[in-house]
């Protein structure tokens, strides 16, 4: 797997919420962003699995990979709450009818933009604290001895 991933990842994030905030009025726009957006979320998960897969242990990869799966799942689930709470409370009464506020919209493209800076933070910590420590699976498959 290449390394470069998550770099293309946090590229194409920034790209994404750059673009979404210059295009909350025109929907072609914003479709292509939130396509930007998603291209990302697929990157920084792939390289989540092959950051677990390379740290832990053949024996417990398929654990790890499960934790990766269930805290995506959890923040995404967090995020849409956090979000839905959100754009109800900025709502607006417009000629009748209840509408999502700019503030709303701009407050929930915010929030996601700091999901993504605090799991990127979070990512540089922990690949930081990796390379300072041995890696167990590299150690294992050298104490393997091969048959000829």
């Amino acid at each position: 797997p290449s390394r470069r991933w998550p770099g293309r990842g946090r590229r194409l994030g920034l790209a994404g919420t750059i673009g979404l905030f210059a295009a909350v009025s025109t929907l072609p726009l914003a479709v292509v962003c939130s396509f930007l957006l998603s291209l990302t979320a697929g990157s920084l998960v792939t390289s989540g699995f092959n950051m677990a897969s390379t740290l832990a242990p053949a024996e417990r990869q398929g654990v790890v990979s499960s934790l990766v799966m269930v805290m995506i799942a959890i923040g995404s689930v967090i995020l849409n709450f956090v979000g839905a709470a959100v754009l109800k409370s900025t709502r607006v009464d417009v000629g009748g009818a209840a509408e999502n506020s700019a503030t709303g919209v701009f407050g929930y493209i915010g929030i996601g933009a700091g999901a993504f800076v605090a799991a990127g933070v979070l990512a540089v910590l922990l690949v930081r604290t990796q390379r300072r420590a041995p890696v167990p699976s590299a150690k294992r498959i050298e104490e393997v001895p091969t048959r000829c």
